[in-house]
């Protein structure tokens, strides 16, 4: 690893996630981009695989996640409770805005 390492935005959360999952306050930065790095190769992964299952070709949908990962059922239920939050959030936007119309 090279003496300057390059941050990119994951890059820059990782340190705080680490820490709360009880790493030391500033961990080592190529500690950092190494989980960056298997971080970044799983998500391509997932992303990959749920495009050549997905349900419409070129257009990735939540629910191709969701297949992807159903065998998994730590990973399968934090992405049907995400959708969740993510419809509920949603849900309260549309409601605040059509009472400040």
């Amino acid at each position: 690893m090279s003496d300057k390492i390059k941050t990119s935005t994951i890059g820059k959360e990782l340190p705080k996630m680490m820490y709360g999952f009880g790493d030391v306050e500033h961990p080592d930065p190529e500690s950092v981009a190494l989980l960056e790095e298997i971080t970044v190769e799983y998500i391509t992964a997932v992303t990959r695989k749920a495009a050549t299952v997905g349900s419409k070709k070129g257009s990735l949908q939540p629910e191709d996640i969701v297949y992807v990962v159903r065998k998994d059922p730590k990973k399968y239920a934090r992405a049907i409770e995400l959708l969740k939050v993510n419809d509920e959030v949603k849900r309260m936007k549309n409601i605040n805005s059509t009472e400040n119309m």
